[in-house]
């Protein structure tokens, strides 16, 4: 009985030893194997430590862009201050409306383009430019008087009408001087003309083309008809509202009166007519 009762109490001693044991181990903390197993990390926490990572880089890269982006900015300023303010000016020829008359200004450059040459920047002439002012009108319709007529026996006033650049036509009455042409003759009558300007606008210029003229005839009691029918050339002037032209020519004449022909010949003809244009 007493070896029982020594066992029995060495038991109690023994479990009362190992629960004070385990209560110390519990108010001292986590046991090691409970901290290693908080300390690793979980295969789900790794992505999103990455990720955060990531975001970090992306955030530094993005902000690294703007600088750049700003500096390029601040590059293209600083060449732009070399050229003009203001847009480019086309030089004459490529496409200014109103080209400049003694045009030599200098070119400015300004920034470079992508493939690495410089931007022309054409700088106009300071002061007022000086534009050549356009030719005068020319006027199309001339009334004329033809002096140098009268020497050869016709006294001739005539219309004349510009019908475009090039073609003018004539028209007028016209008196025949008794004793120039035919001797003891006098009459009247009508001429007509056309006239092709090679030159300048018509009625201006350098001209050539047919004339006709008809000519009712008086001899006393007798009468006729006279025909004129030829060709002149000749160059017109006009300053302003005065105009000058100088011809010449030949005509073929044929007077007759009372059947009888008393002119079958060409003669020379001339002009120089002066007139009023409007």
């Amino acid at each position: 009985m007493r070896m029982a009762h020594h066992l029995l109490a060495t038991v109690c001693v023994a479990l009362t030893l190992a629960l004070c044991a385990g209560a110390q181990a519990q108010s001292a903390g986590t046991p090691p194997a409970a901290a290693d197993e908080l300390a690793a990390p979980t295969p789900d926490d790794a992505p999103g430590d990455a990720g955060a990572s990531g975001d970090t880089a992306t955030t530094d890269a993005g902000a690294s862009g703007d600088a750049d982006a700003n500096a390029g900015e601040t590059g293209s300023a600083a060449l732009q201050l070399q050229g003009p303010s203001g847009p480019p000016i086309a030089p004459p020829g490529y496409g200014n409306p109103q080209p400049y008359t003694n045009y030599a200004a200098p070119a400015v450059y300004g920034p470079a383009t992508a493939t690495g040459q410089e931007i022309p920047h054409y700088v106009p002439p300071s002061g007022p430019v000086p534009i050549r002012p356009p030719p005068p009108e020319t006027l199309r319709n001339v009334i004329t008087v033809d002096p140098i007529s009268a020497i050869q026996g016709l006294i001739i006033l005539t219309y004349h009408r510009a019908l475009g650049d090039r073609v003018s036509f004539y028209l007028g009455p016209e008196v025949l001087i008794p004793g120039v042409i035919v001797d003891g003759v006098k009459g009247g009558g009508v001429i007509l003309g056309l006239g092709i300007h090679l030159l300048r606008p018509a009625p201006t210029g350098l001209w050539f083309g047919p004339r006709f003229e008809i000519l009712f005839l008086a001899d006393g009691i007798d009468r006729g008809v006279g025909i004129l029918a030829g060709a002149m050339a000749g160059y017109s002037w006009q300053w302003g509202h005065f105009t000058l032209s100088l011809g010449a020519g030949a005509s073929y004449a044929h007077f007759e009166i009372n059947g009888y022909s008393v002119l079958d010949r060409i003669i020379p003809m001339g002009r120089t007519a002066l007139g009023f244009a409007f």
